[in-house]
């Protein structure tokens, strides 16, 4: 009975251990530099400043970036504007994959940087949702 208790326990650890993929969110998220989304530890989005665009709307906390034809695309809606690093705020993220739409609402996102040009690194823990956005001050253009 013993050995058939400890075979139970060691199919559970691995079954457990399969499904909880860890990854350095230092090396996934915060070391980029563009524009980008990440879930799971995987690239979702190829962003190319020559055919992509961003915009944002920071009095209503959105957060778009697209490619040129529109097909391609991640939006994230900030229930308030990020501004320190280590604020925690709620989010709807949603991005184009290959052949569906991704949607999460309601998620808790942390700020985890910040850069001088309007830069922002949210990270989900719980989604495992990685997102570099960029708020443009359109008065400057």
């Amino acid at each position: 009975m013993r050995r058939f208790g400890f075979i139970i326990c060691v199919l559970l650890m691995a079954m457990s251990s399969g499904s909880c993929v860890k990854y350095d969110i230092d090396e996934i998220l915060l070391e980029r530099e563009d524009l980008s989304l990440t879930w799971k530890g995987e690239d979702q989005v190829d962003y190319d400043p020559l055919t992509w665009q961003a915009g944002c709307n920071v009095k209503k906390g959105e957060y778009r970036v697209h490619d040129d034809s529109m097909a391609n695309y991640f939006a994230v809606k900030c229930s308030e504007h990020p501004v320190m690093e280590g604020q925690d705020i709620t989010a709807d993220v949603v991005w184009t994959m290959k052949t569906t739409i991704k949607r999460y609402e309601g998620i808790k996102m942390t700020v985890r940087k910040l850069s001088p040009d309007g830069r922002i690194w949210l990270w989900s823990r719980s989604q495992q949702i990685g997102v570099v956005i960029k708020e443009i001050d359109h008065n400057n253009s």
